[in-house]
């Protein structure tokens, strides 16, 4: 999942989400967990945003918009900036649907 051969220490991702959050990523392994490059970008797009506020709600809304995109997007198609660009733009969308201010 989180091997990354670039990082002076390559499962040092590992620590950026807790278990449960891994979980829900991985519940979605046909779609999202199976791809090493996704994961490494939700991880990346996560970790920069970091939702302090209803991070679990946050979290399962911004797998669904990803799982909804992924019905017409290759994700591992798109360049690394890409691929950051649209998870960024999905995350930023449920960051203000569901762990706004409040």
């Amino acid at each position: 999942m989180t091997y990354n051969p670039n990082n002076a220490d390559p499962y040092k991702d590992l620590g950026l989400l807790n278990e449960s959050e891994i979980d829900q990523i991985y519940a979605r392994r046909t779609s999202l967990g199976a791809s090493s490059f996704v994961v490494r970008g939700i991880l990346r797009i996560w970790t920069e945003t970091n939702p302090e506020r209803n991070r679990r709600g946050v979290l399962r809304d911004f797998l669904k918009r990803l799982l909804r995109l992924a019905a017409f997007t290759r994700f591992d198609a798109q360049s690394e900036e890409e691929l950051a660009d649209t998870l960024r733009k999905a995350l930023n969308a449920s960051v203000a649907a569901v762990g706004g201010p409040g």
